[in-house]
């Protein structure tokens, strides 16, 4: 649940470190320290959001404190600190040309970027550091993959084309392949959770159709959720993008909406048994997202558990600029 003791927000500005040149304006983060259930009414001189140079945010990971972002079309990693939100170095990547997700592995302490390559080359996967020394990089198979960590410190990655995941070690080392049997569907992304089941989202953007679905480790369909197409629910959800599970098992999936009423813009909070729990933030409250294309998770002891949300415009159906919203949660 999104905690809502204090009804308050606060937008903080980067601070550049004095040793540290950056290769263009970082972009701005907004930090939604406590979201309330009630509207809004003290933010009245604080933009929600601010206009940033960067681009769309198309990668997302916490590693240690620290926020790292991959922007579209950039070859070049900016890295944040998480509780003040304080912009603190980036590095250039050499040989990346099309980034399109990002994720970071805790127990290796390793960044994991997926290159699209434009999809004129076969994508490539870039290890990294979080001081931005490459490890390696390898080619893999699938088009327009995206990528998740799972428990064993191995890569998940989504082929688009076939609703096929591969999971390889960080080496390159291809260790399966599961064709997971739904009907003709776009795969946007994919987890593994504890026990080797899956959980992937879907969509159809023609016949806005778009679901989320729980697979045993086979490819078998466990469970599965189904868009509503008049959109009169709450827990109606559209064009699905990104998925994240906290440590009780529940699943949070990010509504683009990108092609819907402002209603799809959201994040879904589900059971581990997908059961619909809440929507994030609450819509009731006016303060809708544009277009979330990434989340990931973080806990701590010291700050909970954390929802970041990679918040991204659209203009004649281009991802245009993106923002960094942090959301408090309660299991």
């Amino acid at each position: 649940m999104v905690d809502g003791k204090n009804n308050r927000s606060l937008t903080r500005k980067n601070g550049h470190s004095a040793e540290t040149t950056p290769l263009h304006k970082p972009t701005e983060i907004v930090d939604m320290l406590e979201h309330g259930i009630e509207p809004l009414n003290n933010t009245a001189s604080v933009p929600p959001f601010t206009e940033t140079k960067s681009g769309a945010i198309v990668g997302l990971a916490i590693l240690d404190n620290e926020v790292f972002i991959v922007a579209k079309d950039k070859s070049n990693v900016e890295v944040f600190d998480i509780q003040s939100a304080n912009y603190k170095r980036q590095w250039k990547v050499n040989g990346l040309v099309d980034p399109n997700d990002m994720v970071a592995c805790p127990k290796t302490e390793l960044i994991c970027i997926c290159d699209w390559k434009n999809c004129v080359e076969e994508q490539e996967i870039f290890i990294l550091d979080k001081t931005g020394m490459l490890h390696n990089r390898w080619r893999c198979e699938g088009e327009r993959g995206r990528i998740s960590i799972t428990k064993e410190r191995s890569l998940l990655i989504t082929d688009g084309k076939k609703s096929e995941v591969y999971e390889y070690k960080f080496d390159g080392q291809l260790l399966s392949a599961t064709l997971l049997k739904v009907r003709d569907l776009m795969i946007c992304h994919a987890i593994k959770l504890e026990g080797g089941n899956f959980v992937a989202c879907f969509e159809d953007k023609i016949a806005k159709y778009h679901e989320i679905t729980m697979f045993d480790s086979n490819g078998g369909i466990l469970n599965s959720v189904k868009n509503d197409p008049a959109y009169t629910s709450p827990r109606s959800f559209s064009t699905p993008k990104s998925l994240a599970v906290d440590s009780r098992g529940n699943i949070y999936v990010s509504s683009a909406g990108y092609d819907e009423p402002p209603i799809g813009s959201k994040i879904t909070a589900f059971s581990p048994q997908l059961e619909w729990k809440e929507n994030i933030p609450n819509t009731s409250t006016g303060d809708n997202l544009s277009g979330p294309l990434r989340i990931c998770l973080c806990e701590s002891e010291r700050s909970g558990l954390q929802l970041l949300v990679a918040d991204n415009k659209t203009a004649d159906e281009k991802l245009v600029e993106g923002k960094i919203r942090i959301f408090n949660l309660t299991l």
